[in-house]
């Protein structure tokens, strides 16, 4: 029996000019992941990090935590493990995202309505997608060609293992999702609702040995004590 540790990515710079830079945020849950792993021991076989600076970034951060350890293997990029197209489909239909904010007597908006206005119609539009209610726009990855995807590079992570080891991938929480899906069976639409929920810098480890493939733990962030440190984006 062998480990696969997926862990999604420390909080990225939502409304800045680059989304894909950890915040400052990020690199905190990102270093405290570290410090957590080496006093606990954790060792790893090999090290694989998806295509997003974002995901280098966490891995960096982790490596800091970790202050170097000899024994933490160089790691290999993993294209296969990115980020579904989802924003990216909303992007394009961006004109059924329009959500008017309340105002108060003297005009000013509320920021926090409109915020959670477009998060639901974010997550309506993101679920009519995988459904294939609507169709993904020429030129990005439909969902099911993602999911296709995470499986196949699922199938060779563990076609690499080591008995008794572990291995460990930087990704995104969409990836980790499919991952989850895969183990519970889920369907497209509980996948991306899953994946809402899935935390920064959070760590889900699954078991892996000849035709198994099981959740072993989900969504785990022991390593960020304080609440400023629990984020979603």
């Amino acid at each position: 029996m062998a480990t696969l540790v997926l862990v999604r990515h420390g909080q990225a710079s939502l409304g800045a000019e680059d989304y894909d830079v950890l915040s400052s945020t990020g690199w905190r849950q990102g270093r405290a992941l570290g410090c957590y792993w080496k006093a606990r021991g954790e060792r790893f076989d090999a090290v694989h990090v998806g295509p997003r600076r974002r995901h280098r970034e966490t891995w960096q951060a982790v490596g800091e935590g970790l202050q170097g350890p000899s024994d933490w293997p160089t790691f290999d990029h993993l294209a296969e493990m990115d980020e579904h197209q989802g924003p990216e489909v909303v992007g394009h239909y961006h004109q059924r995202l329009a959500v008017e904010a309340p105002t108060d007597a003297a005009g000013s908006t509320d920021e926090v309505a409109q915020r959670q206005g477009y998060l639901e119609a974010f997550q309506r539009l993101t679920r009519q997608w995988v459904r294939g209610e609507l169709a993904t726009p020429e030129g990005l990855e439909p969902w099911s060609t993602f999911r296709q995807r995470v499986d196949l590079a699922l199938d060779r992570l563990a076609s690499r293992r080591v008995a008794g080891g572990q291995q460990v991938v930087f990704t995104s929480g969409g990836v980790v999702a499919a991952a989850v899906g895969r183990a519970l069976d889920l369907d497209d639409e509980q996948i991306m609702a899953l994946s809402w929920r899935i935390r920064n810098a959070s760590f889900s480890k699954f078991l892996v040995s000849e035709g198994r493939f099981s959740l072993d733990t989900f969504n785990e962030t022991p390593h960020l004590g304080t609440s400023d440190l629990t984020t979603f984006v």
